[in-house]
This record gives structure tokens, sequence and C-alpha cells, in this order.
């Protein structure tokens, strides 16, 4: 049987709640910086090949454990978002499913995995540049880098302090390490589980649509304003947006909303469409050929997520490296 190579990063049983029910199996494709607006199945979208593969410590390329773990998660949870289709509650089995869901939907994503890539070869220049200005720490690295490999040249330690300042070098950090992050999902399952879940509905006139980053989350200020900047999931006024369907969106919350299904004004799924487009990494995915969501996500063509490390103090003056969430220009 041959080995799977490719990776879904959006369930297809997922994708399948975007189908346009007069164009089906396909469902409608946009992307950030192309209008060209194209119809795809979800079984040809939503996937990179060897996404998920990686090298075993006998050195054998593994392309399927992520992928058969995810399978069974996707297996489980399926069930779930039928009865939440349908209106129904939950039992707590089912809400925590749905929060593993959930917590893996944030984490498995491109965008998620580039900014963890990203931060990686921040922090890495961050410690790089530090190195350069110890030379006690130049000195025993080098010697440390002697051992390891068995390389005897010599090493001056003031062209490696020239080069490590120097802009003359990108820090390309292994997919590998992203991918180590992604169990991270797990972690963020009790704060979705503990929180309150708003269901809005649809209507025939507007859907809503998803993206390849399609949980994101957002402060929302007493006016009303929506801050990508400074959110983090245990914030008072931190709300989560998830897709269902093109029929059903989640809010989660800490009881800025009641419980339980609710129709959904025009204007509330128009904001949640342009949220939904504002965050998505490069593509939408949509029910509906529609030229004004086209130009919505080419209005929003440079903006995506982004993570920025920082560096600050705590109460005793210790340093340590924080990450924050912001929509930003692409690079």
């Amino acid at each position: 049987m041959p080995k799977k190579k490719r990776h879904h990063y959006l369930p297809r049983f997922y994708l399948k709640g975007f189908i346009d029910p007069r164009n089906k199996p396909f469902l409608w494709v946009y992307e950030k910086g192309n209008p060209e607006i194209r119809k795809a199945k979800p079984d040809t979208t939503a996937f990179i090949n060897h996404y998920y593969s990686f090298t075993t410590p006998e050195g054998e390329k593994d392309t399927e454990s992520f992928e058969n773990a995810f399978a069974e998660l996707e297996d489980k949870v399926a069930p779930v978002f039928d009865k939440i289709k349908a209106q129904e509650g939950l039992n707590d089995e089912e809400r925590a499913l749905f929060s593993v869901f959930l917590g893996f939907t944030m984490t498995r994503v491109p965008g998620y995995r580039n900014n963890v890539e990203r931060a990686i070869a921040k922090l890495t220049k961050g410690r790089i540049l530090s190195l350069a200005e110890d030379p006690e720490r130049r000195r025993s690295s080098v010697e440390r880098y002697k051992r390891a490999t068995g390389d005897d040249r010599e090493i001056s330690i003031e062209d490696l302090r020239d080069f490590a300042l120097s802009s003359e070098y990108d820090i390309v950090p292994s997919p590998e390490a992203s991918l180590a992050m992604i169990h991270l999902g797990k972690e963020f399952a009790p704060l979705f589980y503990r929180m309150t879940w708003t269901f809005l509905l649809a209507n025939d006139d507007f859907k809503f649509p998803t993206s390849d980053n399609p949980l994101i989350y957002y402060r929302v200020r007493p006016n009303g304003q929506v801050l990508f900047s400074e959110a983090g999931l245990a914030l008072e006024d931190v709300e989560v947006l998830f897709p269902i369907s093109q029929d059903l969106l989640l809010l989660g919350s800490w009881g800025l909303w009641p419980a339980g299904y609710f129709p959904a004004k025009n204007n509330k799924i128009k904001q949640a469409t342009r949220l939904i487009v504002m965050a998505a990494q490069k593509y939408i995915f949509a029910s509906k050929r529609s030229e004004g969501l086209s130009r919505l996500v080419q209005k929003h063509r440079d903006v995506s997520i982004k993570f920025e490390v920082h560096k600050i103090k705590d109460g005793k003056d210790r340093e340590y490296y924080a990450l924050f969430q912001r929509l930003a220009k692409k690079e």
C-alpha cells in the first residue's frame, strides 16, 4: 500500500460543510494576491505534500503518524459536528472532544507553523548576537563544535564575531521544529472547554466562509472595536471565532455572549466574514462564487496573523521571551 504523502491541514469532512449546494461537490477557493476564483473538491484542496512528514531517530521518513492521528481525531469529532449542525446540545465528553479539535485546528495550519518557524529564527538570531558579544562564550562554542563534529580546522573567534554581527545570513529552521509544536493544541483545549459557546446561524442571503486559518481570536473593546494585538485566550475580553459550516459559526467567549443557538444579523455575518478574510494566511473557502467576497479578499491580500517575539522582564528583573499576536503585512 503506497504511503500517504497528501497531508490535509483542514479535514475533508470539515470542508464539505462549505460545498456549493448548487455546484456539488465543489466549493469556491479565493486566494490572497490572485483575483481568480476557482472551484475545487474538498479532497483536492487544503493539503500540502509531506506536510506532516518527519525523520525518525532511525533515519527513516515517517509520512503517516501525524496524518493517521489526525484522521482518528476527525473520525471521532465528525459526529459532534453533526450534532452542532442539528442545533443539539453536547454532553461533557463531546464538548471536551470538540475542544481538543479546536486546539489542534489552531496549531496544525500553515499560518501557525510559519509563525513558529519565524519565532524560532528570531530567537536563534538573538542568541547568536548575544554570543557574538561574549568572547569566552564564542571560544567555548567553537570548542564544543569541534568536539561534536571532529572538525579541527582553525576558526577565527573574531571572524566568527564579525559574521554573527553582519546581516549576511538567514536562519532557516527545519520544518520539523514547527511540527514538534503542533502538540500544544491539546494544551489549549481546557480553555476552549471552559468558554461560553455561542452558535450563530446564517441565512439564505449571507453565508459564512472559512479559511486556511479558521480558528482566530481577538479582543473586543467596550466600544465594539476588534483588536488582534495582545490577544490571549485567557483574557476576559477575548473572543474566539470558528466557522462550523457555511450555515453556522462558533463564538467562544468568557461570557460576552449567551450560550446557545441564535440567528445572526446580516451585519454580524459580514463582520465575521471580514475577520475570517483578514486573518487568513492565503486561502479562503466559501460556498458561493462572489465578486464581493473576491474584492474583500484582495483588499486584505497583504495582511495575515503574525506572532512577534519580544524580550520582556518580570518583577525580579529576569528576562524571558514571549510571543505576541498581531495583524500584520506579509513579508
